[in-house]
């Protein structure tokens, strides 16, 4: 017995949501592995590839895209991202991943597209700037003024992330790629790009893991982040909307802060939750509320 449409867009968009959070929780457990950030990027790849490549020969699905966009998407949104992101994790907790990362990829998709187009963008991207930027400068001054926030290599590198991941994002729109050909296109060229530079060039520590770490993030980073979560998430939109679906799933790094708490013993900083205040307030848009335009519209 099918469940109702509604019952299964709320179970894809669940499984996205936690995948998602769980992304930041495993990838900051390679800070007490012997794993590194190379090692993590290539298990991602490696593993992603091999369900790739035995899902098309078992059903025949073959996926067409053009090989000069996949090497642009690849850079950004395959190997850049994940080895800046991964490395990221080495030096800051998830709380700050959550705000450096997933807090500004809206403020870097804003900056990039004033920057190659000089278009603002509608107001409600405007507002949304204003109030995450306003929330993570309230963040840095009260930590700076209390002592209790210190900004480090990690947040610049998840910043850096979120610009490279925005990016990807308007690449994709640009070159009409499909989600099928991104998933595809830019796993295998990431792979195979990676490859011999990771075996040849970077430093690996994979070695001297045992195959159970390996095994653990090798599939959960390949397949139910870059496989599963792309067709939970795909299957939410689908089902739900593109607008409910993305709005549900920014509250990934709050679930992914709260993860954290039992999983790694890491519990936010109150000036981190002055920074996902932000994110939250971009979330519910109380300017939209009916109170809120009444109250500002009032003579």
């Amino acid at each position: 017995m099918l469940l109702p449409k509604k019952l299964q867009g709320s179970f894809y968009i669940g499984i996205t949501l936690l995948i998602w959070a769980l992304f930041a929780v495993f990838s900051r457990m390679i800070e007490s592995q012997q794993l590194n950030s190379w090692d993590l990027t290539f298990l991602r790849f490696f593993f992603a590839t091999i369900f790739i490549v035995i899902y098309l020969c078992w059903t025949k699905h073959w996926v067409n895209f053009f090989i000069s966009p996949m090497l642009f998407l690849s850079l950004f949104g395959g190997i850049g991202y994940s080895a800046i992101v991964y490395t990221g994790f080495l030096f800051a907790p998830v709380s700050h991943s959550a705000i450096w990362l997933n807090t500004c990829i809206p403020v870097s998709t804003f900056i990039l597209s004033w920057l190659l187009w000089r278009k603002e963008g509608p107001p409600q991207d405007v507002k949304v700037f204003i109030t995450i930027v306003f929330a993570i400068m309230s963040m840095l001054i009260y930590g700076l003024a209390t002592g209790t926030y210190q900004f480090s290599i990690g947040d610049l590198l998840f910043f850096i992330g979120s610009m490279f991941w925005a990016t990807y994002t308007l690449l994709l729109k640009k070159f009409l790629i499909t989600i099928s050909q991104a998933l595809v296109g830019v796993t295998l060229t990431s792979f195979l790009i990676y490859l011999p530079i990771y075996l040849i060039f970077l430093p690996k520590n994979i070695f001297g893991e045992t195959w159970q770490v390996i095994a653990i993030q090798g599939i959960f980073h390949g397949f139910f982040m870059v496989i599963i979560a792309s067709i939970t998430f795909i299957k939410s939109v689908e089902i739900l909307g593109a607008f409910k679906a993305s709005s549900i799933l920014a509250l990934a790094p709050f679930l992914a802060v709260l993860l954290a708490i039992p999983m790694l013993g890491e519990w936010p900083e109150a000036a981190s939750l002055i920074g996902l205040s932000g994110l939250l307030i971009a979330i519910i848009k109380p300017w939209n509320w009916k109170l809120f335009n009444s109250l500002s519209n009032h003579d």
